[in-house]
Formats: structure tokens, sequence, C-alpha cells
């Protein structure tokens, strides 16, 4: 019998390497696999990461979620869409991992389980400019092709999800909509050994049909603020967004959504009651300064 691991007993992981074995993800012996091991840039308290490795396959990517995050926060977004998502994105020839075991058909009481294939990369708790600049270059490649793809629906099956992408549709006109990551940040994000290339997005678990100036301000709000200088600066939001404009123009108008939306996200997430201590402090702080950068005039591409 297995040992156990967070989220799952040592009865579920043991069916759960039964089921990878059957899709020759590892071995069926026992003893050929290896222990996981935890990846905690990957991890929260909603759901935990961990890499399988077994003798003669590949290292594989294990996502484990609890079924009321994914209700809080996936539901209108179906589980199946993320597979989809990750193949269309490979066929445009963008760095996301392959998903070998998709969420929707794995499924242990309380828990959805995901697996896709492991990335090497490194990740970076700050970005330089130059890196910054490969951001924005990527992000525009994935907006360009992703604002190609439909909303993924499956007929008769999504009803709630096909409303929302109606009402994204036809709101907000002005703005350009598709797939966007959702989660743009330092965890999720891989770049090379050396730091100038990006070789991985990972983590779509919380992509959606939306607006694709979102992703633009997670990066901003997330990315772009100078820690030592406790201000988002010229450089740095330059960087980001004149490498995304070179790949994919931006309008006047999308260029000021993007730091409203930045904003709005930081004052939603001040608003959460599990906001608090010094990661309360460190938002405020990141919310006055980018509220000082915007009074200071518009932003001209």
């Amino acid at each position: 019998m297995a040992a156990a691991v967070d989220f799952l007993s040592p009865d579920v992981l043991d069916e759960l390497y039964d089921t990878l074995a059957r899709r020759g993800v590892c071995a069926r012996d026992p003893a050929r696999r290896k222990t996981l091991d935890a990846l905690t840039a990957g991890s929260s308290s909603s759901h935990r990461t961990y890499r399988l490795t077994a003798d003669g396959y590949p290292p594989v990517v294990i996502s484990i979620f609890r079924h009321q995050f994914i209700h809080r926060l996936m539901e209108p977004r179906p589980v199946h869409q993320w597979a989809e998502l990750h193949a269309r994105l490979r066929r445009d020839g963008l760095p996301v991992p392959a998903m070998i075991v998709d969420h929707e058909y794995l499924s242990y009481g309380n828990l959805l389980v995901g697996v896709t294939e492991y990335v090497t990369g490194r990740h970076f708790e700050y970005l330089s400019e130059a890196q910054l600049t490969e951001l924005g270059r990527m992000l525009a490649r994935l907006h360009t092709c992703s604002e190609r793809y439909p909303p993924i629906l499956v007929p008769g099956k999504d009803r709630w999800a096909m409303l929302l992408a109606r009402r994204e549709l036809f709101a907000n006109a002005h703005v350009r909509k598709g797939w966007v990551h959702g989660d743009i940040s330092y965890s999720n994000l891989l770049f090379c050994p050396a730091g100038e290339r990006i070789v991985g997005f990972i983590d779509f678990e919380l992509a959606r049909y939306t607006a694709l100036t979102y992703d633009i301000a997670m990066a901003l709000q997330r990315l772009c603020y100078d820690s030592t200088q406790g201000a988002y600066t010229d450089e740095r939001i330059y960087a980001l967004l004149r490498a995304y404009h070179a790949q994919r123009p931006l309008e006047e108008q999308e260029v000021s959504e993007c730091l409203q939306t930045a904003a709005r996200i930081l004052q939603r997430i001040l608003a959460r009651r599990s906001c608090r201590g010094k990661a309360r402090e460190g938002l405020a702080q990141r919310a006055q300064a980018l509220t000082q950068y915007m009074q200071q005039g518009s932003v001209s591409l």
C-alpha cells in the first residue's frame, strides 16, 4: 500500500497509481515507483502539486484539487476545457505542458486529479526588465492564438458556462476577448536556466474566456512592482507593455483598461476576509503605489 500524501489516503493513492499505470504514465509494479515530490511553487491550501518519477517513464506533474475549490472558482469553467485549451495552444506552438490525463476523468470522493507532463524550468521571484519584455512578447503570442478560439463548450452539458460565455461576448464590446491564462504569476512562469526565455506557461486551472486585458493586468499588478523602490516604475511597466504592443498592438483604451483592472484586482483581494497580516500590508502598499502611478498620467505606447 502506498504512503499517504496530502489530500490522498493510502487506498486512494493506490487506486490513482493503478489508473496511471493503465494510462501508461507509471509502472504497475510498486517497486518501480518513486516517492511523489511536492512542488511547493504550484501548491496552495486548496490544492497540491506533485512530481511523480518512475523508473523507465518520463516524470509527470500530478495536480490534486479539493472539490470545494473547483466549485468556488471553476464551476463556470468546466474542467474539460483545460485539456482542450492546452491542446489548442500546443498546436499553435505555445510552451504549454501536454495534459496527459484530464481532471474531468479522475475523481476520488471530494478530489479531482489532473496529470500533465513535467516541464524543466526555473522560477524567478523577481523578474528583470528583460524578463518582463520576454513575458510581454509571449503573452501577446498566447493571446494572438487564444482570441481565435471560440468558447469551449459541450452543448447540453455546460448551460451555465454557455450563458456566461454569451454574456462575455456581448458585454464591453470595445474590449477584445479570448482565452486568458487567468493566473499570471512568478510560480506559473518557467524560464530556461539562464532566465532569458520562457519555456513554460503552467497551471491553467483559472483559464477562462474573457477580456484579454485581464492577463496583462495580472502581470502588471504582480510582476511590475519594484519592491526596492516601493513603486511601479515606467521602466518595468513599459518593458511589459511595449513588448506586448510590438507583437499584438493595443488600443489606447485597452492600455487604460489594463491599469484599471490591475487596480480593481488589488482592491478585490484586499476586501477578502482571509487577506490579513503581512500579506495584507504588502498588497496595500502595492495598491497605493499603483494608484499613485496612475495619477501621474496615462501610459502612451
